[in-house]
């Protein structure tokens, strides 16, 4: 009885590839490699959780938000830009919401918002001036953004 389909495959031997593999992966995994290194970089970068505390400028703590980070090394821009975008996500995920918002658009405006001295960001108790200023963030690190409100006429 014969069968028809395709034929079966045959994998190559293993000693017919293996000098190549073997050569390969020595190529790659060569830790003197600038490519290697980068890579390895990368690696030690662990994500990390942190704590952030809104506060007004009357000193009133208000909303304290959890935010899992992709390193605990980053920019407050891109703090700034990963709280917006967790936000909007959050507040496009609920039900009731009439309008979606668009996370882009709000990070634009929380980026000028700083521009102007909208709210300024405390951590561990130093002011952030630079939004390209790179942080190091522990899980224990006090991040506060504190909203100011311009004055009637100031």
């Amino acid at each position: 009885m014969t069968t028809s389909g395709p034929a079966p495959h045959h994998a190559p031997s293993h000693s017919a590839i293996g000098p190549l593999l073997t050569a390969k992966l020595h190529q790659v995994a060569d830790p003197l490699s600038p490519e290697m290194n980068g890579r390895l970089t990368m690696l030690r970068r662990v994500g990390i959780t942190v704590k952030i505390v809104d506060v007004s400028g009357a000193g009133r703590v208000g909303t304290t938000t959890l935010l899992e980070l992709m390193s605990s090394r980053i920019t407050l821009r891109d703090l700034v830009l990963t709280r917006v975008r967790d936000e909007v996500a959050r507040w496009n995920a609920e039900p009731q919401t009439q309008r979606q918002l668009d996370w882009e658009q709000q990070a634009d405006r929380a980026i000028e918002a700083f521009g102007r001295n909208g709210f300024f960001v405390l951590v561990d108790d130093r002011q952030v001036t630079e939004l390209d200023e790179e942080l190091e963030l522990t899980a224990d690190s006090d991040i506060r953004f504190v909203r100011l409100i311009q004055l009637v006429g100031g």
